[in-house]
């Protein structure tokens, strides 16, 4: 029956999946790393149980154009409000830095021409939001001070990635690999017109009338038919005017998660999107040639080493630009060090495009595929590394001297103190306020994601999210 054609390998990619998730938590090792593994191992350089490259192509377009639209829904403007100084001070910095560092570094040391060895830095200045977000809900991180840095950043390259896959066509020097004419200056403006102001209105104006209407039917099963049809529709009228499927599913998400609807059709959804995960990253596991990685393993850890410092590097530094502690920028620079999802869409692309050779595809999606197996074990490391024993101290030897010279200012007794502004500090302080009880919060950072925090130097210090609470200095 020509219709189960596709369903051994659906079976396949849910059984590898299943199997793999359940023996790497029992030997509390990461999940991820598990599936990516498995993809290898199933792929076509593996066992071959999945040899067909359509296929997997198919099964990787798939995971993605879902993945990215779980990530859309995520998205929020009144958390990229709430985030605004790292979005806009580390994010922009952050790519930017890491595209020139990774050009200057693969221009002489390729021999690659200069719009190549720029492709490459824009490729690996992007992280993966999926992974890192996984990564912080799992140790319930996403409101400790590195977990909001990271996602400011995180939300800037989500954002950073539809003027980069816009501008592919330009850099490719107008033809693709089959020299067929690329998109035109003047189209590429249309385009870009076209895409932001679509999402405004499809945000603003028609999901959220399309989807009340829906709602008001109680019907959970037109509910879920409208949501998939918003995602599939979007991402197909986005495809038509040049852009990719997965581009215009994130699209949709983000037009869904600015209606009232928004919340439910995240929760709705959210049991599904870490099976959306493990689909993505077995694809991505399975299109690894290990043959080619075999033949040319000294350039892959050449090329990996450079893109990691690089990473680090750049990261580190826009982090330090905005005035955040050097622990603190040291654990979101190795927390983003991975190179993400949406760059698995701009390699292919840049492919068609003839940016990209298909032996440095190859090249990119093994260095790619290292960084985010490694990603889980350096996000464990990472706090040890950046809190290291030496800081700890100065830090307590600062609180110390502060408390012994009397540092609080008077009139500073009968109050609370919150140590720590997470997400429990913020919801203990939510609670004194409306007790009209005063407190103080002390806390290393002032970049909190409640988008109370004065604007203060980052550098330890306590926060007043109310006009009735004053302010300490930790350090």
């Amino acid at each position: 029956m020509a219709e189960l054609v596709f369903l051994p390998a659906f079976l396949l990619i849910l059984g590898a999946g299943a199997g793999v998730a359940t023996l790497f938590h029992y030997l509390k090792l990461p999940t991820i790393v598990g599936l990516i593994l498995a993809g290898v191992i199933i792929g076509p350089s593996g066992f071959g149980l999945m040899a067909s490259v359509p296929g997997i192509h198919f099964v990787s377009e798939l995971g993605s154009v879902l993945l990215l639209f779980t990530l859309g829904l995520e998205f929020s403007f009144k958390r990229l409000k709430d985030l605004r100084h790292v979005f806009l001070k580390v994010g922009v910095v952050q790519v930017l830095g890491t595209a020139l560092l990774v050009a200057l570094l693969a221009w002489p040391a390729l021999g690659i021409g200069a719009r190549k060895a720029i492709f490459l830095g824009l490729l690996v200045s992007l992280s993966s939001t999926a992974l890192v977000m996984k990564l912080l809900e799992d140790a319930r991180e996403l409101g400790s001070a590195y977990g909001n840095a990271s996602v400011g950043v995180l939300l800037f390259q989500d954002l950073a990635f539809i003027p980069i896959v816009m501008v592919l066509p330009l850099l490719a020097g107008g033809t693709t690999a089959d020299g067929v004419a690329a998109v035109a200056p003047v189209r590429w403006l249309v385009m870009l017109g076209l895409t932001v102001a679509g999402t405004w209105l499809g945000s603003r104006r028609i999901v959220p009338f399309v989807l009340d209407r829906v709602a008001q039917t109680r019907s959970r099963e037109l509910f879920a038919f409208a949501i998939l049809l918003l995602c599939f529709g979007v991402a197909y009228l986005v495809s038509r005017i040049g852009l990719s499927l997965p581009l215009g599913a994130f699209i949709a998400g983000v037009m869904i998660s600015e209606s009232p609807s928004g919340r439910q059709v995240a929760a709705d959804i959210g049991p599904l999107r870490d099976c959306l995960l493990g689909v993505f990253f077995l694809s991505v596991g399975m299109l690894v040639d290990l043959g080619f990685l075999g033949a040319h393993l000294p350039l892959v850890v050449l090329a990996g080493t450079g893109a990691f410092a690089a990473k680090v590097v750049a990261t580190f530094g826009a982090m330090r630009l905005a005035r955040y502690p050097a622990s603190l920028s040291m654990i979101v620079a190795l927390m983003l060090c991975q190179i993400g999802e949406f760059s698995f869409i701009l390699a292919q692309q840049g492919l068609g495009l003839g940016l990209f050779g298909a032996e440095d595809h190859q090249i990119f999606l093994a260095v790619s595929v290292v960084s985010m197996m490694a990603t889980p074990f350096l996000f464990r490391l990472a706090p040890r590394i950046g809190l290291d024993a030496r800081f700890e101290q100065m830090v307590g030897r600062a609180i110390r001297r502060r408390v012994e010279e009397g540092s609080s200012p008077a009139g500073a007794s009968g109050h609370t103190l919150i140590i720590g502004f997470g997400l429990a500090g913020q919801n203990v302080a939510r609670a004194m306020r409306a007790l009209q009880i005063p407190y103080r919060v002390l806390e290393l950072t002032t970049r909190r994601s409640a988008g109370t925090s004065p604007r203060a130097s980052p550098s330890s210090s306590a926060t007043r999210p109310s006009s009735k609470c004053s302010r300490t200095r930790a350090s």
